[in-house]
């Protein structure tokens, strides 16, 4: 499971900096939403920035996520929509302990 600040998510997407996932979503979902932290298994330590582009635009920046912050929640439109981009960068000061979670990443479908 995922831990942030001492919260357990069941579901998510973990990874680690500097990585880069892409999906094609093909204007199928109202949104896409998540709570995004750095993993309690490093005790603290550690520092992201998470970032989500929208057919290649930035739509969302985190600014720097440290070890032990509560959770953040993302929430972003996804109408006509073709690749949804998410991004875990080491907030410029290397990537050790930059486990980043996703937590509860979910794709909300169009009615």
């Amino acid at each position: 499971p995922l831990r942030v600040a001492g919260r357990q998510y069941d579901r998510g997407l973990g990874m680690h900096a500097n990585s880069e996932t892409r999906y094609d979503v093909n204007n199928r979902y109202a949104s896409f939403e998540a709570e995004v932290g750095v993993d309690d298994e490093k005790d603290g330590a550690g520092s992201v920035v998470f970032r989500v582009l929208a057919d290649g635009r930035q739509v969302y920046d985190s600014g720097t996520v440290r070890g032990k912050q509560p959770a953040r929640k993302v929430s972003i439109p996804l109408d006509g929509i073709e690749e949804l981009t998410l991004i875990v960068t080491d907030a410029n000061d290397g990537i050790t302990c930059d486990h980043a979670d996703w937590a509860n990443a979910r794709l909300i479908g169009n009615r």
